[in-house]
């Protein structure tokens, strides 16, 4: 099968840390969503040694990162500053031994050599090829940054891991760099959003920038085979109430601090074990609550803990009469040393003692938020404490008959997906997946903005 983009003839130099060497190569964007990149053989001259050394990588070091900036034919730049060596060997050539090596790419760039001057109100496209996307259609909205299309096909593609896409469109683009990275962002946000929609992660591996009806350039990024569907949030028969979402709320997706498109990315990919996705769930909520000040307050001031608390806590705790007392009172089961030792421990988490548990913080935040919480059949409380024995060693799923682990992952995971979606203001049907999949009504909080 033809890959999805190629390069068959480019010429240029390959460099590491200041070295470089001419080269000829084909580059090739796979349909597995792979970049090859593979040179001709290379003469191994006394000045290129470099070259061997630093493709062996016998030093151990973790990847090593090579330059590569090429023309094809036609005069079209491409560069790359992630590529990396996966085959090793020798070959002779015409002036002797050569080097031949394989590589790979985690990013290209392509600039088009002839660009027809741009003039006037003339429109810009910039498309994005996804991964992970699946839909009915096309759906078609505007924005800040002009028209957008949103499509992708209603089943898995077999000829490539690319499906579905993000059009913009405009003729008033005014400062060129600055709408190319708003679209970026505003891409981003649907993304996410499509990502908890469709119950997996969605990604871009391929953005082309079209100008006048002319290629500028394009971006491409190595991916995989997209993740398979689990606890979708909707379906993607009708993504009209996602896109409305992503384009809505756009700022609060974007907000540096909030964390909310962090959590939608603890919760779209699908973990085997239960224990994993009942974690990612608990740390997706860890970064919530530390967006939010409210839920991130002491129990009484920091002055006033810091002034009039722990001094008197630190002075009971290291009085000689005290530590004696305590001492004795012990001696019959733990010696002298290990009471001295842990009572010293002890003196180093007064400072932790005016936190507010996770527990407490969690239940504020969700009240904050009024996330329906009804038709869950174990308390807030019990599913951290399950989190707990698990990150402990105590809970595991291979060894839990009843189920415990796994069903309260996937209440956790509920809980996180609502939360999500009270965040983003939205009313209307959605997937539950507590006794699912099922569509139920949710009505998010009318007063509440993140």
């Amino acid at each position: 099968m033809a890959p999805l983009a190629s390069w068959p003839s480019c010429s240029g130099t390959l460099s590491f840390a200041g070295s470089a060497v001419d080269v000829e190569c084909a580059i090739e964007f796979t349909n597995e969503g792979e970049i090859h990149v593979t040179p001709a053989d290379i003469p191994l001259r006394k000045q290129d040694t470099w070259l061997l050394d630093a493709a062996v990588n016998d030093k151990g070091e973790f990847l090593r990162l090579f330059d590569l900036a090429v023309r094809t034919p036609d005069g079209d730049s491409l560069a790359s500053d992630s590529v990396y060596v996966v085959s090793v060997g020798t070959a002779s050539t015409a002036t002797g031994t050569g080097l031949r090596l394989q590589c790979r790419a985690s990013t290209l760039n392509l600039m088009a050599a002839r660009i027809t001057p741009v003039v006037g109100d003339a429109e810009h496209q910039l498309l994005y090829h996804t991964v992970g996307m699946l839909g009915f259609g096309n759906l078609r909205r505007t924005c800040e940054e002009g028209e957008v299309i949103v499509g992708g096909p209603h089943k898995e593609p077999s000829e490539s891991v690319l499906s579905g896409h993000i059009l913009f469109r405009s003729a008033a683009v005014g400062d060129l760099a600055a709408w190319l990275a708003k679209c970026d962002a505003r891409t981003l946000s649907i993304l996410q959003v499509m990502s908890l929609g469709l119950g997996r992660p969605v990604d871009w591996a391929v953005r082309e920038h079209w100008a006048a009806s002319e290629r500028v350039g394009s971006q491409f990024f190595a991916t995989g085979e997209p993740l398979p569907i689990a606890d979708a949030a909707f379906s993607h028969l009708s993504l009209e109430p996602v896109l409305d979402l992503a384009l809505a709320h756009h700022d609060v997706l974007r907000h540096p601090t909030l964390g909310l498109s962090e959590a939608i990315d603890w919760i779209a990919p699908w973990h085997v074990l239960a224990e994993i996705r009942l974690l990612a769930a608990a740390t997706a909520f860890e970064g919530l609550l530390t967006g939010h000040e409210f839920a991130t307050g002491c129990l009484v001031s920091p002055d006033a803990f810091r002034n009039r608390i722990r001094p008197r806590i630190e002075a009971a705790l290291t009085a000689p009469e005290v530590r004696s007392a305590i001492a004795a009172d012990l001696a019959a089961d733990v010696q002298s040393q290990a009471v001295e030792a842990a009572l010293t421990e002890m003196g180093t988490k007064i400072g932790s003692m005016n936190q507010r548990s996770l527990a407490t913080k969690l239940q504020e935040f969700l009240a904050y938020y009024d996330v329906p919480l009804d038709d869950l059949p174990v308390p807030v409380l019990e599913l951290l404490k399950t989190r707990n024995r698990v990150v402990h060693g105590a809970d595991t799923s291979s060894d839990d008959p009843q189920g415990t682990v796994t069903a309260r992952a996937s209440m956790m995971r509920e809980i996180l997906r609502r939360t999500i979606l009270a965040m983003l203001r939205y009313s209307g049907q959605f997937q539950s997946h507590l006794n699912g999949p099922r569509w139920v009504p949710f009505r998010g909080p009318p007063n509440r903005t993140a």
